[in-house]
Order: C-alpha cells, then sequence, then structure tokens
C-alpha cells in the first residue's frame, strides 16, 4: 500500500518440505520503500522462526536500512547495514531458501548460506552511467552478528553496455579479502546477451 512517498509491503513466506521437518520455517516481514527530492530509502524488517514439526526452536530478525542520494541523472550513492540475525550463534540462523543469493552480501558467493553466528555487511554502492554505459561499484564490510568476529571485505564491479537493442555485453568483478572467515577470492566475468526479437 503507498503511505507518504513511500510504498509499504507486508509478507509471509510459509515454507515446508514434504518429510522434512527440520525444513519447516516461516518469514514474516515488513517492507518500505520510498524516495522523495532525491533522497531514496529502504527500510526492512522481519522475523524468520521454526513451525509445524520443526525439532528445532528457534528465532532470528532481519533488518536492513537502505539510505541514497541520486546527485543527477548520472549519479546515484547509498549506504546500507544488512544483518541477517543468528538465534544463539549456534543455530537458528536467518536463512533465505528461495532468494536469487548471488545477487546480495557480495558477488563473490562467500555468503551463499548465512554464518552460524550470522551476518552484517554494512557497504556502500555508486550507480553511475556515462556514456550509455551502467557503472556500479560495491564496497562491503562483514562481521558477525552473534559475538566479534570479523568477516572481511569484499569489493565489486559491474560494467554494462547495451550495443543495441538486442545486444548486450557486461563484465564483472567480485574481490574479496578474508579475515577470520573463509580465504581470499577473486572472480572475474564477461557476458555477451542478445535478446531474441520479438
Amino acid at each position: 500500500s503507498g503511505i507518504g512517498p513511500g510504498k509499504l509491503t507486508a509478507y509471509a513466506y510459509m515454507l515446508s518440505n514434504d518429510g522434512a521437518a527440520a525444513s519447516e520455517t516461516q518469514t514474516l516481514g515488513l517492507r518500505y520503500k520510498g524516495k522523495s527530492s532525491g533522497v531514496l530509502y529502504t527500510a526492512e524488517f522481519a522475523t524468520y522462526s521454526d513451525t509445524g514439526d520443526n525439532p528445532s526452536s528457534f528465532d532470528s530478525d532481519y533488518t536492513f536500512l537502505e539510505l541514497g542520494y541520486k546527485f543527477s541523472d548520472k549519479i546515484t550513492a547509498f549506504i546500507a547495514s544488512e544483518t541477517l540475525g543468528a538465534d544463539d550463534g549456534v543455530t537458528g540462523e536467518f536463512e533465505t531458501p528461495l532468494a536469487t543469493k548471488h545477487a546480495f552480501n557480495g558477488w563473490a558467493d562467500k555468503f551463499l548460506n548465512t554464518p552460524a553466528t550470522g551476518l552484517v555487511d554494512n557497504y556502500v554502492k555508486v550507480v553511475s552511467k556515462v556514456a550509455g554505459v551502467k557503472i556500479v561499484g560495491m564496497y562491503h564490510d562483514y562481521s558477525a552478528d552473534f559475538g566479534s568476529a570479523d568477516y572481511g571485505t569484499e569489493l565489486n564491479l559491474v560494467v554494462v553496455k547495451k550495443l543495441d537493442k538486442n545486444f548486450t555485453v557486461l563484465g564483472k568483478y567480485a574481490s574479496y579479502d578474508a579475515d577470520s572467515f573463509s580465504a581470499d577470492t577473486e572472480k572475474l566475468w564477461f557476458q555477451v546477451q542478445y535478446k531474441l526479437a520479438q
């Protein structure tokens, strides 16, 4: 529903795999997103817990806060903090089993599964368009939600150019600098996309 200059969305995901009681979970959340005079903002909160015949008992929270500013038609900058909580640092970490996980928490794919101690992802993002080329740069700083572990940092960069109505080329780079979690990782993609005429 529309509230003021933004939109409020409520959602509920009740998940259960046949014959797997341990997979029975529920996620309930609210998301508010809007913009005003060049300022863009998003706030989201959700809870993740056991349900049904799940033998485990847990209750974890998710929070997301993002603030951006559109400086011009060519550049927009964001600062954000995303937290996937952990119930007790042992079990019940916030998970998103239906998500396109590569799109979140860094393109090096180090956090496709949330660590048992949860994840805090503080990042800055800059989106620009120069001479028809879209450029997105992000810098992530990761840490645990439960405890004080440092999970390292990551730099992401993507460049996209639409050559014509059918052809698009893309270059993408991710560099993860580990601290006490996983290992240093670099990834590079090059993609050519062709859209069939309709």
